[in-house]
């Protein structure tokens, strides 16, 4: 049932049907309100969130729907899936859309807040406000409001400053070449010393070798790239023999389970394998690279992004500069 309240020289109009969240709205005038509750209550009557069985869409279904449909085409395909089936198997999953309001979702993030990192926190907020915004926007499912677009954002992480030192690399390489399998040796050292994405190393193809140029195709941002390679990353190529049509024939599973396993038995704590590429960003400008060859090699479009990569120790600037 709708109800309008006068306040002060506008008019608040507020939507109340059993099923659905409370809705609200501002107007100037009465006969506006009027007619925007009408409206209202007629869509939310004559057009329920349903499925192909009658029962309501849930936020689970939502989410395998915008799997399918949506992610698939992303670059970002895998975290954003783990994302959506996460929230799909949580304490919202089984819920409809249509009894989702604003403060339940704000309930579950405040309490999300508390398990994860701010950078998850964020990803998974956005992720969740754009698939609200696609199930009103492209499906035309009949939710008057995003429950979400009011929601204040989560805020970002904080820049991750991890540096790699010559103790931390040594005991790597040295636990990587008691690895079973050379290929993750060879892939640890190539990260190191390129800067490049997990991902992009394990797509590389021999044809996208040309001496000390490399191509890197289908990148994050959409473009290929070709970047120069430094006499340790060529060599580690010359050592693998270029047997096999992929440079680096292993899974990125392998590579995250053997990561963990170097970093356990080397005993070095927080460091993660994408951590190779901001050491290798930070050493770029240590030896002098400008800010255009640095994105060259790294792919950054945004200077902002590069920055965020780049954590340049204080005793390099001295040497450099004063002494």
């Amino acid at each position: 049932m709708g109800a309008i309240r006068k306040r002060g020289d506008s008019y608040h109009a507020q939507v109340r049907i059993k099923g659905w969240q409370s809705f609200t709205k501002t107007f100037p005038t009465k006969s506006l309100a009027k007619r925007w509750i009408e409206k209202t209550e007629a869509q939310l009557r004559e057009h329920p969130i349903k499925n192909e069985t009658g029962d309501d869409v849930t936020l689970a279904d939502a989410c395998t729907r915008y799997i399918n449909e949506i992610t698939r085409n992303h670059k970002g395909y895998a975290p954003e899936t783990a994302r959506l089936k996460f929230l799909a198997q949580g304490v919202l999953g089984n819920t409809g859309l249509r009894y989702l309001s604003t403060a339940q979702i704000n309930a579950y993030f405040q309490k999300r807040a508390r398990e994860v990192q701010e950078g998850t926190l964020r990803k998974e907020f956005i992720l969740l406000r754009k698939l609200f915004t696609t199930a009103i926007s492209t499906w035309n499912l009949s939710i008057p409001e995003n429950p979400m677009a009011h929601l204040p954002v989560p805020k970002d992480s904080l820049n991750r400053e991890r540096r790699i030192t010559v103790d931390e690399w040594n005991k790597l390489i040295t636990v990587a070449t008691q690895m079973r399998n050379p290929l993750v040796k060879a892939v640890v050292r190539f990260a190191y010393e390129t800067g490049m994405r997990r991902s992009e190393i394990l797509r590389l193809r021999w044809d996208d070798i040309d001496g000390n140029i490399c191509t890197i195709r289908n990148t994050k941002n959409g473009a290929d790239r070709v970047i120069p390679l430094s006499r340790n990353a060529v060599q580690t190529l010359t050592m693998l023999g270029g047997s096999a049509e992929q440079v680096f024939p292993i899974s990125g599973n392998a590579i995250r389970l053997s990561w963990e396993r170097i970093v356990r038995k080397a005993e070095i704590n927080d460091l993660r394998f994408h951590d190779l590429r901001h050491e290798a960003i930070s050493r770029f400008f240590e030896m002098g690279m400008s800010i255009a060859e640095v994105r060259v090699i790294s792919g950054h479009k945004d200077v902002r992004q590069l920055f965020r990569y780049t954590h340049i120790r204080p005793e390099m600037i001295v040497k450099q500069y004063f002494k």
